[in-house]
């Protein structure tokens, strides 16, 4: 009698079945980091591409404006600006207004227009008087080129400080260099070979810059979800909100030893180069150049190149 068809295969054993298993799931486990890597390098690549837009930016702004922008507009301290309810505010209350910042003044040559055309510079900015349609203000608008791919946080992009009355206000995970020294120093205007390009109504030039533009650090990444942990606040793309100006800038090591201050350091508030990459930031030179700052950066170097004009040589830091 003829067997019917397929009755000589031999079938597999569970024992086989859960050693493929495993095999596949070996292969598996290989291939995900390898993975991550590649997608890693591809969020690495486009946050040096943004870095390199918004330095190009810059230098399309110096060709019109022949300085560069400021890291926010503070009005000095003319007498009469309002606040955004129209209340004239003394010089010393000025210092706590809500300041337009660098990537709001280069949003024209981000190809921003309209968004541009919705901010009135010549005030402060806030929530409650600048709206767009369906109540949406500039403040709240998300623009993935001021977005590091690797800098996620747990609120979709939006940050919220501690005055606010729950508006939201778009994150960036980009800031201006002020220098390498500590803010109540260059408020103090001490230091002034320490200085960096951009500072409450800076108008650095290209003739200011005697270091040479590309020994300069002018752009530092900012990495918000460590900001977030440590209690601080994330940068915010339209500018500096209160008293708060890590929104819009950041400093480098005042020292060789301010460890607080290398790329990835503690102190996450104030610094001008962190990340979610792994081993280092991007960073912009004032030659529109773009760099990856390693963490083993020596702090002397990244030191030197924070200050636009103190007269030292860079070295290798690549």
């Amino acid at each position: 009698m003829k067997r019917s068809l397929g009755s000589g295969r031999k079938a597999f054993t569970l024992v086989e079945l859960l050693v493929v298993i495993a095999i596949i799931g070996i292969l598996i486990g290989m291939l995900l980091p390898a993975v991550q890597a590649v997608r890693e390098a591809a969020r690495r690549t486009s946050c040096l591409n943004n870095v390199k837009q918004q330095m190009l930016a810059m230098h399309s702004f110096e060709s019109a404006r022949e300085h560069f922008p400021s890291a926010w507009n503070g009005f000095g301290d003319v007498a009469g600006y309002s606040n955004d309810r129209g209340e004239f505010l003394s010089p010393w209350q000025q210092r706590f207004g809500n300041f337009f910042g660098w990537q709001a003044f280069i949003l024209p040559q981000l190809e921003q227009n309209n968004l541009y055309d919705t901010l009135d510079l010549t005030r402060g900015w806030s929530q409650a008087d600048v709206g767009l349609q369906a109540g949406v203000a500039p403040s709240a608008q998300r623009l993935p080129g001021y977005r590091c791919p690797s800098d996620v946080v747990d609120d979709e992009g939006h940050t919220k400080y501690s005055g606010d009355s729950g508006e939201l206000n778009g994150r960036s995970s980009y800031v201006m260099c002020i220098g390498a020294l500590s803010h109540g120093k260059r408020n103090n205007s001490e230091l002034p070979e320490l200085w960096g390009v951009g500072w409450q109504d800076s108008k650095t030039t290209f003739g200011s810059m005697s270091d040479g533009t590309s020994n300069i650090l002018v752009i530092g990444e900012r990495d918000n979800v460590k900001m977030s942990s440590s209690g601080d606040h994330g940068a915010l793309w339209i500018g500096r909100q209160g008293w708060r100006r890590q929104a819009v800038s950041g400093q480098g090591p005042e020292s060789a030893t301010d460890f607080g201050n290398a790329p990835n350091g503690t102190n996450a508030g104030w610094n001008i180069a962190s990340s979610q990459h792994a081993g280092g930031a991007t960073i912009g030179l004032g030659d529109a150049s773009v760099h990856f700052l390693s963490d083993n950066v020596n702090l002397d170097v990244m030191k030197r190149l924070c200050a636009a004009a103190d007269g030292e040589v860079t070295g290798a830091f690549r």
